[in-house]
């Protein structure tokens, strides 16, 4: 069936191994993050071989499903939980971010009706300006947290990266180490874990800046891309191309390179523009926005461009390819995360790992 991603379990595996060594020389425990595949059993397991025993997501229907599973790993919800799911978050979840006390308190309300207790990370802004506390408002939060039952506030956690694209520096997460020496004081025991960041926060390993309290990361894209975003830095020794986006051609014609005519919006409310580079060889594949971002994939073979893409259709300049292309041929795409995002949500996309 095509559209299908291809997820190589080698070179997933060597990746997981890889970035599991590496922060574990630096005393650093790994969440793997699964939003990015939607929790797909297959590359659960692969990761778990490798020796990461903690999960993480942001959905509490991939959670569901990973328990459904019959994955019994302790689980972290990333995303602050919605009141309306503190049902199923105390049913299904070992950990959970919060910024919020009537979040907390509701939890702590649903861990007594379910007779179970659960961990609160207590999340803190240090400048990404996302989710979390600001720093001089953590000891308040505290004092009113520290007597609630159900809950144990095992540490302190930030996202940085992600809406303000700030990265991690020894500034930032000195931030974070002084709201946990706070929350500390106050709660008269040490903290058991502090969650400096994601991928990104691999940055203070590179650069020899990791203080030593941070001892836990939540990491997708390291392990699935071998790369840090943010910082656009590689992650030396990982495999790039874990996975591979194949579509089916369905036409292949030599058309003008310009659209004929009037031109106004197209389906997606936006006014195109094309520029005219006379008649070339075009390919449409059976692949369209209803299975991937566009923008989030890239042919990879040399002389192929994308030109353009409806909900159904991608259609692909082929004229400077030096092979021959056919109907019925299958061509692969290099997928940045926000492709595996998308093309892992959709239903039509088939998902093989091999």
């Amino acid at each position: 069936m095509f559209p299908r991603l291809i997820i190589d379990r080698e070179k997933l595996y060597h990746n997981a191994c890889l970035i599991k060594n590496l922060c574990g020389k630096h005393g650093i425990e790994v969440v793997a993050v699964t939003k990015g595949y939607c929790a797909l059993k297959g590359v659960i397991d692969v990761i778990v071989s490798a020796g990461i025993e903690k999960l993480a997501d942001s959905r509490m229907l991939n959670i569901k499903r990973m328990r459904y599973y019959g994955i019994k790993n302790h689980i972290m919800l990333i995303r602050i939980p919605m009141l309306s799911e503190i049902s199923d978050v105390v049913r299904y979840v070992d950990s959970v971010l919060v910024s919020e006390m009537v979040v907390l308190k509701a939890i702590s309300e649903e861990c007594l009706r379910q007779k179970k207790e659960i961990d609160a990370f207590i999340m803190v802004d240090v400048g990404d300006l996302r989710e979390g506390l600001m720093p001089k408002d953590v000891s308040g939060f505290i004092n009113e947290a520290k007597d609630l039952k159900g809950v144990n506030i095992a540490g302190i956690a930030t996202n940085v990266g992600c809406i303000g694209g700030i990265m991690p520096d020894k500034n930032n997460i000195a931030l974070l180490i002084e709201a946990a020496d706070r929350a500390e004081s106050i709660l008269g025991r040490r903290l058991s874990v502090i969650s400096g960041g994601s991928t990104c926060t691999l940055k203070l390993i590179d650069d020899d800046e990791m203080p030593e309290r941070v001892n836990q990361l939540r990491i997708g894209e390291a392990i699935l891309f071998g790369i840090n975003d943010v910082c656009g830095r590689d992650i030396p020794g990982t495999y790039k191309d874990v996975f591979t986006l194949e579509a089916e051609v369905v036409e292949v014609k030599r058309k003008p390179s310009k659209p004929l005519g009037e031109v106004g919006f197209d389906a997606f409310g936006e006014v195109p523009h094309f520029e005219d580079r006379g008649i070339r060889k075009r390919a449409i594949l059976a692949l369209g926005r209803q299975d991937v971002i566009i923008d989030s994939i890239k042919p990879r073979y040399a002389g192929m461009t994308i030109v353009g893409a409806s909900s159904d259709h991608l259609i692909l300049d082929v004229e400077d390819y030096e092979g021959t292309i056919e109907v019925g041929d299958v061509i692969p795409f290099d997928v940045t995360y926000g492709g595996l995002l998308s093309a892992s949500t959709s239903p039509y996309v088939e998902k093989v790992i091999r």
